[in-house]
């Protein structure tokens, strides 16, 4: 993702979790609170007692790569923070991951389709 669409201090972390509504997934936590900015930032935390650096990283690479495949999709102004809560995003298969998270995008209201995106039809589904 890109610089100008992460949550890069540790206040706008803190605002996010203390002023936002936050939705529980199963093994993820989403916190959603209104941006200051135009765009939609997100940030992405996995505390220490979920594994080392190598597990932590991973999961933020999984997660970070979900968000990058859909940003457009994401509503603007807004800040996100996504909070793991499970080993098992390591392992977890990565269309698994894509539903969990957009389930919980949909739940918070952050989710939307853009309006230039063409509707898929049966011929355009046998395609992909």
């Amino acid at each position: 993702m890109k610089r100008q669409y992460r949550l890069r201090r540790s206040a706008h972390f803190q605002r996010v979790r203390s002023s936002g509504n936050h939705y529980d997934g199963s093994s993820l936590t989403l916190n959603v609170a209104a941006a200051r900015q135009r765009t939609t930032r997100c940030g992405i935390v996995v505390a220490r007692r979920i594994g080392g650096a190598v597990v932590r990283n991973h999961i933020k690479r999984r997660i970070r790569e979900v968000l990058r495949i859909h940003y457009l999709f994401l509503r603007s102004n807004f800040d996100i923070v996504f909070i793991a809560r499970s080993r098992d995003l390591q392992t977890m298969p990565f269309s698994r991951l894509i539903e969990l998270i957009t389930q919980l995008l949909k739940r918070a209201g952050v989710w939307q389709i853009p309006e230039n995106t063409p509707p898929l039809d049966s011929e355009s589904r046998t395609k992909l």
